[in-house]
């Protein structure tokens, strides 16, 4: 085999000569010179060992040398594979929870939490040539808004899901599109979208600015639509269609200068109306979860008994008729009731007797039947009695009656050097109404329960170590604004009909350690609103008061 022959004496005279001074006068500066030259001759001792130890055959071309890296890299990809990416985070949290009910059923109490969770998330994202790319993350956890999972339950191991699995086409630099289960393409906040949700589905991505701006446009302007598949039913019972997710936005950002932008991103998005089973969100609306009886499952029946007696007395010698009728009215009322925890019926029945008598003697006179009484007794009434029990209800359609309007934004600019936000969202679900009679089973609704909305500000970034941010934002979402499956758990649990405020702080202690607190406090918004799916079934807005503290350490690789 041909070696690179290194002409090492060559190059070490050259050093040499180059470390000369240009006068050397003195004994000091021949003696500094001889340890130059030893320091020199041992590296070039050391150079003449790795060239003698080494297989690699310098002289053949590039490609000989590219298929002999590849021989020796024990990593294998496929063949249509350019570049691939692995990457993943690992979080542990404590996490304090402190829930005050609205309206406290009999075993229900006010809840205090204590858990300490983890998240890990492992991921992929693939090259495959100029156009097309594809992604996997696996993760702890199967809740759509929470890879969590609660340290519990001795020493046992815990499950892995799928994350994430997509794949996508960029014909041109100005479009995109993505299959699969994936990222949220959506400029948000976590108002509408708990950050956690990867939707599943088809978005395409339309870069107007690329496709007819000038490069130096300040403008920067991207169309993206999603038709999600928010559940896919597999059976052929009558009602059970599949629920389906559409979402438009047109995101524009303007640059005003190096340190300043505007972004103003809105939407709509509109749900087709289908049955929900077996959700495993924090707080789900789905079935069978969402299900209520009637309270107590009371019954009462009522039975009404008419009874006249009448008596006939014929007086001796002149057979005068005196006549006494005494009506006799029997109400029996019988309650029944059958908790709904299963205990033992009860059974109260209730009777009550009204009876006024009537005696009169202006009647004809019988000799025949002086001295004698006759008496006759009439009952009407006690037949039969049907009794209806009040019954629960359950959804029809969870997705139904929702098309709301989203409009966030945000203004960046530079405080002092740092980089900050004032951030904002809304909501309006232009469908409340209907959503509060015909899925939430309400007999109240107002226009705010149809809105949700956020403001908040943001100082500083987290992408080095010493890097530090502070959020904080107030929010209010009404009963009917938003779909409580898709909104933020972290803020109130994932209740709505609430009002608070939300405080984060991190700070990166290296480039990928990362340590947060978090604490928010909200309190029930509207107070009027009782029954159906907001305090029973789901008990989606039963929420006095709700305290959420976390203390994260998130590290990335």
């Amino acid at each position: 085999m041909h070696r690179f022959a290194l002409p090492i004496r060559v190059a070490a005279a050259a050093l040499i000569l180059n470390s000369l001074p240009a006068f050397a006068q003195s004994a000091a500066n021949f003696q500094a010179l001889e340890k130059q030259i030893q320091d020199l001759q041992a590296k070039v001792d050391k150079l003449q060992k790795e060239q003698a130890e080494s297989t690699v055959d310098y002289s053949g071309s590039s490609a000989a040398a590219a298929a002999l890296i590849e021989a020796n890299n024990k990593l294998k990809l496929a063949a249509g594979v350019t570049e691939m990416k692995l990457y993943g985070d690992l979080r542990f949290r404590y996490q304090y929870d402190q829930f005050h009910p609205e309206v406290t059923a009999a075993n229900q109490v006010t809840d205090n939490r204590n858990r300490v969770r983890f998240r890990l998330r492992i991921g992929t994202d693939i090259q495959l040539g100029d156009q097309f790319f594809a992604g996997v993350t696996l993760a702890t956890g199967p809740q759509a808004d929470s890879n969590n999972q609660t340290y519990t339950e001795g020493y046992d191991n815990y499950n892995i899901y799928v994350d994430k699995a997509f794949a996508g086409w960029t014909p041109e630099d100005w479009g995109t599109v993505i299959l699969g289960k994936q990222s949220n393409p959506f400029y948000t906040t976590n108002l509408v979208w708990d950050p956690n949700i990867t939707p599943q589905g088809a978005v395409e991505i339309f870069d107007i600015s690329k496709a007819f701006m000038p490069d130096d446009s300040r403008l920067s302007l991207k169309l993206i639509s999603m038709q999600g598949v928010y559940e896919g039913n597999s059976s052929f019972t009558a009602g059970n269609d599949s629920a389906w997710q559409f979402v438009e936005q047109l995101k524009g950002t303007y640059k005003v200068n190096k340190d300043v932008s505007v972004t103003f991103a809105p939407g709509f998005q509109v749900f087709t109306a289908a049955s929900i089973t077996g959700l495993q969100n924090s707080l789900a609306f789905s079935k069978p979860g969402d299900a209520f009886t009637a309270p107590l499952g009371v019954q009462t029946q009522t039975t009404v008994t008419n009874t006249e007696t009448k008596t006939v007395k014929f007086a001796n010698g002149t057979g005068a008729q005196t006549v006494t009728i005494t009506p006799v009215n029997t109400t029996t009322t019988t309650t029944i009731t059958d908790p709904a925890t299963g205990a033992t019926r009860t059974v109260s029945t209730t009777t009550s007797n009204n009876q006024v008598q009537v005696t009169g003697t202006n009647f004809p006179a019988n000799k025949a039947l002086q001295g004698k009484t006759f008496v006759s007794t009439i009952t009407t009434g006690g037949g039969t009695t049907t009794v209806t029990s009040p019954v629960g209800r359950t959804p029809a359609h969870e997705t139904g009656d929702l098309a709301i309007l989203t409009a966030p934004g945000d203004v960046s600019f530079k405080l002092d050097g740092i980089a900050s936000k004032f951030y904002w969202d809304f909501a309006y679900n232009t469908e409340g109404s209907s959503r509060a009679s015909n899925e939430y089973f309400l007999n109240t609704h107002s226009t705010e329960d149809d809105f949700a909305w956020l403001v908040g500000i943001q100082l500083g970034t987290n992408n080095r170590a010493g890097d530090w941010s502070l959020t904080t934002d107030y929010r209010r979402i009404g009963m009917d604004s938003l779909d409580p499956n898709l909104d933020e758990v972290s803020f109130d649990l994932s209740y709505i009909n609430v009002q608070g405020v939300d405080v984060r702080l991190a700070y990166n202690f290296t480039d990928s350690l990362v340590g947060a607190i978090h604490f928010a406090h909200s309190w029930i918004l509207n107070s009027a609103i009782t029954g159906g799916e907001a305090t029973t079934g789901a008990a989606l807005a039963n929420a006095k008061t709700v305290d959420v503290l976390q203390v994260d350490m998130n590290l990335k690789f």
